[in-house]
């Protein structure tokens, strides 16, 4: 079994670097991006991926690592969607780390999870159907509130 990192152009990978890590030992850690191409997250570190999207094998991945950034290169892929479906109807774990919150969510499926954000006083709304992406400042779903069951 595999720790798999769904990456992507402008993602920040340092964000799940440490996960992975500390994974590597017990499930070797691959790399997916969209097209098998190398890509340049934001701090401008290039990736060599091991795969494709298309080349995931769900089955085999027990732990996926979606790292934030700007998600707006991968928000209306398909496959990185089924990718976190796939993997979670498998049973494996899946983690995204902030804005990567935001490709689980365009996923579907955080709806009846819960969430835990760690250092953050409110977590940001699901997308409602808006024209603007989530992530955006112009988005109504990118104002933040405190929700009773955020502890905050």
């Amino acid at each position: 079994m595999q720790t798999l990192i769904l990456a992507y152009t402008g993602c920040i990978l340092f964000e799940v670097i440490r996960a992975a890590s500390f994974l590597d030992p017990v499930l070797a850690v691959k790399v997916a991006t969209p097209d098998g191409d190398c890509v340049r997250d934001r701090s401008g570190v290039t990736v060599v991926p091991d795969f494709a999207y298309n080349e995931v094998k769900p089955g085999t991945i027990s732990c996926l690592l979606v790292p934030g950034g700007n998600p707006d290169t991968i928000a209306e892929n398909a496959q990185a969607k089924q990718i976190v479906r796939d993997i979670l109807a498998g049973g494996g774990v899946v983690a995204g780390l902030c804005a990567g919150v935001v490709v689980l969510a365009l996923a579907g499926v955080l709806r009846g999870r819960r969430v835990h954000l760690v250092d953050v006083p409110a977590r940001p709304e699901l997308p409602d159907g808006g024209d603007a992406p989530p992530w955006s400042s112009g988005s109504e779903t990118a104002r933040r509130r405190s929700r009773p069951d955020s502890g905050g």
